[in-house]
């Protein structure tokens, strides 16, 4: 008969324990991920979980030069399942992207989300445009957005990184 040493025993639970949090934590993180909705997604980036507090990727990190329809000027901010991504955006990737006119002034913001099902002919990304203050101006897959996105098809449908 094997005796099980104490120290064992206790690395043996302590593992558990920490496999029990992780999946415990990434299972309400996703839980709490909004529907693909304007005013939902906007509830969820401006009070659930605010976007001001999501990190920027490496190479796009601080104010950067834009392009129409964006502003002349631009900040993207991801969250941490998006940050965390590799190959392709994971399910519950969230980007904010604020973007500012000549006069730095903010004009809009302008998100992508990654919602599983929602639809994959344009790679489960839903789409959505706020004013300043919130108000949602274009949401689902509009044209604009697909239209112009679809040239990054082979990138996640994205601009701004390279998976």
């Amino acid at each position: 008969m094997t005796i099980l040493s104490p120290r064992f025993c206790i690395s043996v639970t302590l593992a558990a324990l920490i496999c029990i949090m992780t999946i415990s934590v990434v299972s309400s993180v996703a839980d709490s991920l909004p529907e693909p909705e304007g005013k939902a997604l906007w509830t969820y980036i401006s009070e659930t979980s605010p976007y001001t507090q999501w990190g920027q990727f490496d190479e796009h990190n601080g104010m950067q030069p834009g392009n129409a329809p964006h502003g002349t000027m631009h900040a993207l901010f991801v969250n941490n399942i998006g940050l965390a991504s590799k190959g392709q955006a994971q399910y519950g990737t969230i980007m904010v992207k604020a973007n500012y006119g000549a006069d730095n002034l903010l004009k809009a913001f302008t998100v992508m989300y990654k919602s599983k099902g929602y639809g994959q002919d344009t790679g489960d990304w839903f789409w959505a445009k706020y004013s300043p203050e919130g108000e949602v101006q274009a949401e689902g897959q509009p044209k604009g957005c697909v239209g112009c996105h679809k040239s990054m098809k082979d990138n996640d449908w994205t601009m701004t990184h390279l998976w």
